[in-house]
């Protein structure tokens, strides 16, 4: 890293990466501005690099809660059957904070600053599913800590499931980006956020990752149903649309990419995917199976329809992305936080 900060690309960003440095000097020459730079530095078993001690960090809370024998209130049973984790140890939870596209607000953090001093026995973490987790939270305070939760606005059942999408900043910031790949899992959010989704404990446990271009910062390609950005030419006009990719996320295995539909229309086709594994699914088998089961084929003739590219005569509002409020464009893009 070091060498890299002296050696790499400053003036485009199109080639701040490792790989332009070593086509440059070459693999020989980085080798020994390594080594230099290695002793330069403390030796391996110095305190400079010596593990911090997060043992003080991390235990039973010193007091508990307010574990008062008040009722649960309502819409904890399915929160805790959700976002409610049990610890190794007895009698202790982690308890996930949904953040709908990682969003929260300074007052919400505000409120879950005084939550954890209540309720937990260490500070919150945050997590690769762009959420917040709790942990060391009793079992005895677990209906208090929802209600806690409720009057923040921070108890939505939905971590880890369908309603919880991935997504990358998108072309709402990053130069890289081309579709507003945030916005997008805003209005899957919506679409999913009616029918009894949640209440499927089988279809709420598609997990689905977003990405506004063909980089894997929104982990689309180890989603179970993955979508990247891509812009498509219609006649003289462009048209933002994502590439779906199925059945990532298992393991070690990699989505592979299906079709390409227009981006209005994404929210709808993923809808009509789901339900159409809720209808021929075997008994116990998961989307990423399923999708496995039916091919790449099959995923292509369910969505048939909603791969078609209409014209701008018949739908305008099919080149304007999500949120947008002009024709689809990749001449204004995000400032760039993306170092592509």
């Amino acid at each position: 890293m070091r060498v890299f900060d002296r050696t790499g690309e400053r003036r485009n960003r199109r080639k701040a990466r490792l790989k332009f440095v070593l086509m440059r000097i070459g693999v020989e020459e980085f080798r020994r501005l390594v080594r230099e730079e290695l002793a330069s530095m403390p030796a391996a078993d110095s305190a400079a690099f010596a593990r911090p001690d997060l043992s003080r960090e991390e235990g039973p809370p010193v007091q508990l809660g307010s574990a008062d024998g008040t009722p649960p209130g309502e819409g904890y049973e399915l929160w805790r059957e959700v976002n409610v984790l049990p610890q190794r140890q007895d009698g202790y939870h982690a308890v996930q904070v949904s953040l709908p596209t990682g969003a929260i607000t300074a007052e919400q953090f505000a409120e879950l600053a005084s939550i954890c001093h209540r309720f937990c026995g260490g500070p919150p973490r945050t997590t690769i599913e762009q959420n917040l987790l709790l942990r060391w939270v009793p079992e005895a305070d677990l209906a208090a800590l929802h209600r806690s939760l409720v009057a923040a606005g921070l108890a939505r059942p939905t971590a880890g499931t369908i309603l919880d999408p991935v997504a990358c900043p998108g072309a709402e910031t990053c130069m890289s980006a081309i579709t507003n790949s945030k916005a997008l899992a805003r209005a899957v959010i919506e679409e999913f956020s009616q029918d009894g989704y949640l209440h499927d404990p089988l279809a709420r446990r598609a997990r689905i990752k977003l990405g506004g271009c063909p980089n894997a910062c929104g982990h689309h390609h180890v989603a179970d149903l993955g979508l990247h950005g891509c812009a498509l030419h219609v006649g003289e006009r462009l048209l933002p649309a994502y590439q779906l990719l199925i059945g990532g996320g298992d393991g070690a295995r990699l989505a592979q990419p299906v079709m390409k539909i227009p981006a209005r229309r994404v929210p709808a086709a993923l809808r009509a995917l789901v339900d159409h594994y809720r209808e021929a699914r075997t008994a116990e088998e998961h989307l990423p199976d399923f999708v496995r089961r039916i091919g790449a084929q099959g995923v292509r003739d369910a969505l048939a329809e909603y791969g078609r590219l209409p014209s701008f005569a018949e739908d305008p509002t099919a080149y304007v992305d999500w949120e947008g409020d002009k024709l689809f464009s990749l001449d204004e893009r995000g400032e760039g936080e993306c170092a592509v």
